[in-house]
């Protein structure tokens, strides 16, 4: 009986520990007719979502990110609660190729292998900056190129993303 209580204790503190580590967080939730998914952090990045002439566009980080959709590429739109509690480790054969966008202008990639080329392409298809990862990211500066829409294509062509600059 004893052992029994000793480990119901020891469980509970366990869970509590593990408890105190987990955040839930609001997120917008956009899913596309493709499969594509898209988180955004109601707290951090405030998104604002705009619909117009068949488009919906999501704005975040204060106007800083854009991304654009057909209307009738937009499967789901949802407001979700998130567990945001740390992974310790994930065994995948995949790498995780991120984009951040948080700075104006500025484009970092990580996940990257070392020297593994990064280029942004204008919407007519010229290569507009290109550079080689060090340390697992990489870094683009967009801010000298006008408005518009630009590809950045990561590492093997396989992590690509839109984006709008405004």
């Amino acid at each position: 009986m004893k052992r029994m209580l000793f480990f119901a204790i020891l469980c509970l503190c366990a869970w509590g520990a593990q408890a105190q580590e987990c955040e839930i967080v609001s997120v917008l939730h956009l899913k596309t007719t493709q499969g594509a998914a898209y988180d955004f952090l109601l707290r951090d990045q405030k998104p604002e979502v705009l619909c117009y002439n068949g488009k919906m566009t999501v704005s975040y980080d204060g106007g800083v990110g854009c991304l654009t959709f057909a209307r009738e590429d937009v499967a789901t739109l949802t407001i979700e609660e998130r567990d945001t509690t740390p992974v310790s480790e994930v065994a995948s054969a995949e790498r995780h190729v991120s984009f951040d966008l948080t700075a104006r202008g500025r484009i970092r990639v990580r996940g990257l292998k070392d020297g593994e080329k990064v280029q942004a392409y204008s919407a007519d298809g010229k290569t507009v900056a290109t550079m080689r990862s060090h340390g697992g990211e990489a870094s683009l500066d967009l801010t000298a190129q006008p408005r518009g829409v630009y590809v950045i294509k990561a590492g093997d062509g396989r992590n690509t993303f839109k984006m709008l600059k405004p």
